[in-house]
């Protein structure tokens, strides 16, 4: 049986490092309390720079983590920016050991999922077009989701020039958090 001494002296520090330096020092600085990071789910988290949505997102993907570790749960958990994502898929174009459609099935298929930045990108047919597919696939396979972004949701609707993936989002998610 797994413990909460475990997760804490074993785990958690191992987790963390997965993260960018940054945002290592900055869970390590601003620590969030249990009861503040919402419950296991998909969530839409937009607000201003430096508003700590990133930040708070990193928390809820630590303690999604936790769940998994704790209850002994199956899959893939991945915290990836929007650019990473694209830059990802991107990799595939004059590669030919790496496909696209096995690029997008890990994003896709991930039992949790938070992408961090959209819109902070400039939106191309393309990227629209691998965003509506990655949300689709996740909305209609019910898997948690957490989006980050500086755009609300009409703000994200105008720079895509289509509403099918916000409206999307707004279906699949348990709450849109606004932070400021």
């Amino acid at each position: 049986m797994r413990t909460e001494e475990e997760w804490d002296n074993k785990i958690y520090a191992k987790v963390v490092s997965e993260f960018s330096p940054r945002l290592q020092k900055d869970i390590a600085e601003i620590p969030y309390k249990l009861k503040d990071i919402p419950k296991f789910g998909s969530y839409y988290i937009h607000g201003g720079s430096k508003s700590g949505k990133t930040l708070l997102a990193a928390h809820m993907y630590v303690q999604a983590i936790k769940k998994r570790y704790m209850e002994i749960l199956p899959g893939q958990y991945l915290f990836v920016s929007a650019y990473d994502f694209f830059a990802d898929l991107k990799r595939s174009f004059d590669n030919p050991e790496c496909r696209e459609a096995e690029i997008m099935a890990k994003y896709t298929t991930a039992a949790y999922l938070v992408l961090d930045d959209i819109g902070s990108t400039k939106f191309t047919d393309w990227n629209v077009s691998m965003l509506q597919i990655l949300v689709n696939t996740r909305y209609e396979q019910l898997l948690p989701t957490v989006f980050t972004s500086n755009l609300s949701l009409p703000a994200l609707e105008e720079a895509m020039g289509d509403d099918r993936t916000p409206s999307r989002i707004v279906r699949m998610c348990d709450k849109i958090i606004e932070k400021v």
